[in-house]
Protein backbone atom coordinates (compact mmCIF):
# COMPACT_ATOMS: atom_id res chain seq x y z
CA UNK A 1 0.00 0.00 0.00
CA UNK A 2 2.57 2.39 1.06
CA UNK A 3 4.60 1.28 -2.23
CA UNK A 4 1.52 2.55 -4.51
CA UNK A 5 1.07 5.59 -2.33
CA UNK A 6 5.05 6.86 -2.69
CA UNK A 7 4.56 5.81 -6.43
CA UNK A 8 1.60 8.12 -6.60
CA UNK A 9 2.92 11.68 -4.96
CA UNK A 10 6.23 10.82 -6.42
CA UNK A 11 4.14 11.15 -10.06
CA UNK A 12 2.32 14.25 -9.10
CA UNK A 13 4.44 16.23 -6.51
CA UNK A 14 7.92 17.83 -6.67
CA UNK A 15 10.02 15.54 -4.68
CA UNK A 16 7.67 14.92 -2.02
CA UNK A 17 9.18 14.06 1.65
CA UNK A 18 7.28 11.10 1.66
CA UNK A 19 5.74 9.88 5.43
CA UNK A 20 7.76 7.42 7.39
CA UNK A 21 5.92 5.30 10.35
CA UNK A 22 6.74 2.55 12.55
CA UNK A 23 6.55 -0.90 10.91
CA UNK A 24 6.48 -2.87 14.15
CA UNK A 25 3.67 -0.92 15.18
CA UNK A 26 2.17 -1.15 12.29
CA UNK A 27 2.18 -4.84 12.37
CA UNK A 28 0.75 -5.19 15.78
CA UNK A 29 -2.82 -3.69 14.99
CA UNK A 30 -5.74 -6.26 15.61
CA UNK A 31 -6.63 -6.04 11.94
CA UNK A 32 -2.87 -7.33 11.63
CA UNK A 33 -3.57 -10.09 14.16
CA UNK A 34 -6.63 -10.65 14.92
CA UNK A 35 -8.98 -10.12 11.52
CA UNK A 36 -9.57 -13.38 9.17
CA UNK A 37 -6.79 -13.48 6.47
CA UNK A 38 -9.17 -13.12 3.41
CA UNK A 39 -9.64 -9.22 3.53
CA UNK A 40 -6.25 -8.49 3.46
CA UNK A 41 -5.46 -10.96 0.54
CA UNK A 42 -8.69 -8.91 -1.35
CA UNK A 43 -6.75 -5.66 -0.25
CA UNK A 44 -3.78 -7.29 -2.25
CA UNK A 45 -5.31 -8.15 -5.14
CA UNK A 46 -6.36 -4.87 -6.00
CA UNK A 47 -3.46 -3.39 -4.85
CA UNK A 48 -1.33 -5.09 -7.10
CA UNK A 49 -3.78 -4.64 -10.17
CA UNK A 50 -3.39 -1.21 -9.22
CA UNK A 51 0.67 -1.52 -8.99
CA UNK A 52 0.98 -3.14 -12.07
CA UNK A 53 -1.20 -0.54 -14.16
CA UNK A 54 0.97 2.39 -13.20
CA UNK A 55 3.84 0.69 -13.57
CA UNK A 56 3.34 -0.88 -17.03
CA UNK A 57 2.24 3.08 -17.96
CA UNK A 58 5.31 4.82 -16.54
CA UNK A 59 7.30 6.89 -19.06
CA UNK A 60 11.09 7.33 -18.69
CA UNK A 61 10.59 10.49 -17.32
CA UNK A 62 8.35 9.11 -15.09
CA UNK A 63 10.84 6.87 -13.96
CA UNK A 64 13.25 9.28 -12.87
CA UNK A 65 11.06 11.29 -10.84
CA UNK A 66 11.31 10.83 -7.40
CA UNK A 67 10.94 11.54 -3.87
CA UNK A 68 12.56 11.89 0.04
CA UNK A 69 12.86 9.16 2.63
CA UNK A 70 12.64 10.79 5.71
CA UNK A 71 14.32 8.73 7.72
CA UNK A 72 17.44 8.41 5.94
CA UNK A 73 17.40 11.64 3.81
CA UNK A 74 18.04 9.91 0.65
CA UNK A 75 16.48 11.03 -3.01
CA UNK A 76 14.49 7.59 -4.19
CA UNK A 77 13.98 7.01 -8.12
CA UNK A 78 11.32 5.36 -9.08
CA UNK A 79 13.09 3.10 -10.87
CA UNK A 80 14.76 2.49 -8.38
CA UNK A 81 11.71 1.62 -5.74
CA UNK A 82 10.68 -0.49 -8.54
CA UNK A 83 13.07 -2.66 -8.14
CA UNK A 84 13.48 -2.75 -4.13
CA UNK A 85 9.86 -3.27 -3.68
CA UNK A 86 10.15 -6.41 -6.25
CA UNK A 87 13.17 -7.28 -4.07
CA UNK A 88 10.63 -6.73 -0.87
CA UNK A 89 8.12 -8.61 -2.43
CA UNK A 90 9.94 -11.63 -2.99
CA UNK A 91 11.39 -11.74 0.50
CA UNK A 92 8.58 -11.78 1.95
CA UNK A 93 7.13 -14.69 -0.08
CA UNK A 94 9.85 -16.69 0.59
CA UNK A 95 8.90 -16.34 4.59
CA UNK A 96 6.19 -17.30 3.37
CA UNK A 97 6.76 -20.56 1.08
CA UNK A 98 9.44 -21.20 4.27
CA UNK A 99 6.80 -21.42 6.97
CA UNK A 100 4.42 -23.34 5.03
CA UNK A 101 7.42 -25.95 4.06
CA UNK A 102 8.10 -26.22 7.66
CA UNK A 103 4.10 -26.39 9.14
CA UNK A 104 3.77 -28.49 6.15
CA UNK A 105 1.14 -26.53 5.51
CA UNK A 106 -0.51 -26.96 1.60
Amino acid sequence: MNCYIRIKWALTENNPVIKSYDENLWSTLDDSIQMPIQPSLSILDGLHYRLAYIMRNLSITDLEKSFIHPESGATVKIKHMIGTYAWHSNHHLAHITELKRRKNWK
